[in-house]
């Protein structure tokens, strides 16, 4: 069994993601960070006014920026999400500046990407991370340039698992840990809903490697294989 052969489909993956705005849109813990809480809002109510068939066609794209404490600094943090019809391109994106207020100056950027193989192009790990990349749309709006990450240099792409908005908001949260966080993640509710998010995406993820696990490893299938959905 390949490393994706229970991806969702693109449909459920896209109402699951409109759920996830309309979560966060109703948290009144979270409304400390009015940019996230305002642009989910904004896209939810764009997302009522699709009809059901036509959510498929679409694509998927959330930014917002967050100030969150980074190393005892408060900086500016930016998380991303664009995700293409029929999964032709995936990535979310984490990307962090020296400071908070307007400082411009980009200090690390990260990309999750959910890549399936694609015929005559050179192989990567379906799910893996990225260190730099590109200037999303918001960074650019923001005269953020990731030039200086070197964004040309794609490798080496990092062995990761199965994500969408709610995992990386959440993997935020945990590791830009503050007063403010710290009661988002231990609040029941984002608990729940995190463990809504798990049984969605990771939990089909591990029980395809506990099968290659334990049918299908060998010297001549190992977990490389597996992660690059050979």
């Amino acid at each position: 069994m390949s490393v994706f052969a229970k991806h969702p489909k693109y449909i459920d993956f896209i109402n699951n993601e409109i759920k996830t705005l309309g979560f966060i849109r109703n948290q009144e813990y979270l409304a400390t960070y009015s940019d996230l809480v305002t642009k989910a809002d904004t896209l939810y109510n764009i997302y009522q006014g699709v009809k059901p068939r036509h959510i498929k066609t679409q694509d998927f794209q959330f930014e917002c920026e967050l100030e969150l404490v980074v190393e005892s600094r408060r900086r500016r943090v930016f998380l991303g999400a664009n995700v293409k019809t029929n999964y032709s391109a995936v990535s979310y994106m984490l990307a962090v500046c020296e400071s908070n207020n307007d400082n411009q100056n980009l200090i690390r950027k990260f990309h999750f990407d959910y890549a399936p193989p694609i015929k005559g192009q050179p192989p990567k790990p379906v799910y893996h991370i990225q260190y730099g990349g590109v200037e999303s749309n918001l960074l650019n709006e923001n005269e953020i340039s990731a030039n200086h990450l070197y964004p040309k240099i794609s490798s080496p792409r990092l062995y990761g698992v199965p994500i969408n908005l709610a995992l990386v908001l959440d993997i935020t949260f945990c590791e830009f840990e503050s007063d403010e966080t710290a009661k988002i993640v231990k609040n029941p509710q984002w608990k729940e809903f995190i463990k809504s998010n798990e049984s969605f995406i990771l939990k089909p993820y591990y029980e395809r490697m506990k099968e290659f696990v334990s049918n299908g490893h060998s010297s001549t299938r190992l977990m490389r294989d597996f992660y690059y959905g050979e």
